[in-house]
């Protein structure tokens, strides 16, 4: 099995908190590292922008990479936020049969 892990940075540490725990809620993830600050910069309305924000580290199984994304592109409060998908396919195993044992309990929907 291939684990993915999707990189999102966020405005700040409470939207960190509040994105992991609806995603962690709907057993979409098995896990959220949040790391807390980060210094962005970046071209926005023709300026360049520097911006503090926190990443969320996102680890899920390939199956459910698409349906993190949606639901981040749904609940986050960017206009465009970034969503980046990287595959693990070489990932731990005993670390690989744990996420896919804690998505596959049932939880909310």
């Amino acid at each position: 099995m291939i684990l993915k892990l999707l990189y999102c940075p966020v405005p700040n540490i409470e939207t960190g908190r509040m994105l992991a725990k609806g995603l962690l809620e709907k057993k979409l993830c098995a896990c959220v590292n949040i790391l807390p600050q980060v210094t962005s910069l970046y071209p926005w309305e023709g300026k360049i922008v520097e911006e503090v924000e926190a990443v969320l580290l996102i680890k899920t199984t390939e199956e459910r990479a698409k349906a993190v994304s949606d639901w981040l592109e749904k609940h986050h409060p960017y206009e465009i936020p970034a969503i980046l998908t990287i595959s693990l396919d070489d990932a731990h195993q005993p670390f690989v049969n744990w996420v896919k044992s804690e998505i596959s309990k049932k939880g909310s929907s």
